[in-house]
């Protein structure tokens, strides 16, 4: 059975082997209404991230559930994890870079300084007890890097729940949980570059998650340098170190988290994470060079 549902402005495609339908129907409630809550950008059902991010709303307590409230906390967690290479509060400065990529204009300095100095000055304080969350200070929440990732996770405790074990569910071709395929055998993927040409391919996927951050996609060249969509909190810039980066383990939602760090992230420091979380990780650079270390996995060059 397959099924594909548009949720956080991408199609997210979900094949089941041997399973219920019904089980279908409740992963794509789930998946929406994730989409519904952590989406910043219109005013939905439940919208409570673009709630949050309301001016009228700073420093306000907004009463959200228990599904949102996980969902920040994860954020939250995943900021320490990374030492601030991810966060999920980059709205202002996602914004910013976003109207560069369109315009080929870059943001001006002070802009970009004045995002970089309020995500720094913004606390979000989450009272578990009240189900409230309250943004002090200035900056925007953003889950560009952890939404799909988080819906993954959601979706794959359903899976669980029901006893299925053979599965593909693909949230936008950057999360993928790969369960077994349908003769019990593992999945290949393939990875493509600027030019849509397919570059790397992985065999043996099983029972794991990916998830794949990269600038092949979502950049401009804009005085000679090259700009993509994924900021780094620390310093403004929208500049990656490699072209595509890639993190394979059992969450969706840390693979994300990592894949978006790793990004920004000298590669000694990104291998130390991943190293630290017992995750897998593939880096490729715009000059081809290739690094990667995945259990069980083999990847070779097309």
């Amino acid at each position: 059975m397959t099924s594909t549902v548009y949720a956080f402005d991408t199609s997210c495609r979900m094949n089941l082997y041997s399973a219920e339908a019904a089980y279908l129907d409740e992963i794509e409630t789930c998946i929406s209404a994730i989409s519904r809550y952590s989406d910043t950008y219109r005013n939905r059902e439940n919208g409570y991230a673009y709630a949050i991010n309301k001016a009228s709303n700073k420093g306000v307590p907004v009463t959200v559930n228990q599904t949102f409230f996980d969902l920040v906390a994860l954020g939250l967690e995943y900021e320490e994890l990374t030492d601030g290479y991810f966060s999920i509060l980059t709205g202002n400065l996602s914004a910013l870079w976003k109207n560069a990529l369109e315009t080929g204009t870059r943001p001006e300095q002070s802009k970009i300084d004045q995002a970089v100095s309020d995500i720094a000055n913004t606390e979000l304080v989450l009272d578990e007890e009240k189900l409230t969350i309250t943004r002090n200070g200035d900056a925007t929440l953003d889950f560009g890097g952890l939404a799909k990732g988080f819906a993954l996770d959601e979706s794959l405790k359903i899976l669980k729940e029901h006893d299925v074990g053979k599965y593909l569910l693909n949230y936008g071709k950057s999360s993928v949980a790969f369960g077994r395929y349908k003769d019990d055998g593992s999945y290949n993927a393939n990875l493509t570059d600027k030019n849509a040409k397919e570059i790397l391919s992985l065999t043996g996927l099983m029972d794991t998650c990916i998830g794949v951050s990269g600038s092949t996609e979502q950049y401009a060249v804009i005085d000679g340098e090259t700009y993509t969509h994924i900021v780094n909190p620390k310093t403004g810039e929208a500049k990656a170190q490699y072209e595509l980066t890639l993190a394979i383990g059992p969450s969706g939602s840390l693979c994300d988290a990592l894949s978006t760090a790793f990004m920004l992230m000298d590669q000694d420091e990104a291998i130390s994470l991943a190293a630290e979380c017992g995750y897998g990780y593939l880096f490729y650079s715009a000059d081809g060079t290739l690094t990667y270390l995945l259990q069980d996995v083999e990847v070779s060059r097309l």
